[in-house]
């Protein structure tokens, strides 16, 4: 799998497009694979200024090289913006004494749940956020159907 992502970067790559539509490119790599094939493709978009889409369930690997974040939950769309603007807005509110389930308060003041650590006082991690809104989709969602 990490060999075939590898060429098909590299072929993705050769065509100098505009624009790169990959899905889910990090699925089945390891992750020293992962760091190069983002390394790779951060080093192209800035030489070429070109634009990568990418479409991907590893938030945790992305958060170093993405600029901007679109959150799809259920079809609709739950949050979308520049990254670091994202970050900056949301927060640990609280988690309990303990790692853990906690809160965050989201863009529009509601709080929605996210996995909190220990030191509240640390920004939330693009990861967090990201399950937080993907948790307060389904909650929502499963309440709908009863």
């Amino acid at each position: 799998g990490g060999q075939q992502a590898q060429v098909a970067l590299a072929l993705a790559l050769a065509s100098r497009a505009p624009l790169l539509l990959l899905d889910e490119p990090l699925a089945g790599l390891d992750p020293l694979a992962r760091r190069d094939f983002l390394v790779m493709l951060r080093e192209h978009t800035r030489r070429e200024g070109a634009t990568a889409l990418l479409s991907s369930h590893l938030i945790s690997d992305l958060e170093p090289v993405a600029t901007w974040l679109l959150v799809l939950a259920g079809g609709h769309l739950v949050l979308s913006g520049f990254v670091d603007e994202i970050r900056n807005r949301h927060a640990v509110v609280s988690h309990g004494g303990e790692a853990g389930l906690g809160r965050f308060r989201g863009v529009t003041g509601e709080e929605l749940t996210l996995v909190a650590r220990e030191d509240q006082n640390d920004r939330a991690t693009l990861e967090e956020i990201v399950l937080g809104y993907l948790a307060a989709h389904r909650s929502t969602d499963s309440g709908n159907r009863r």
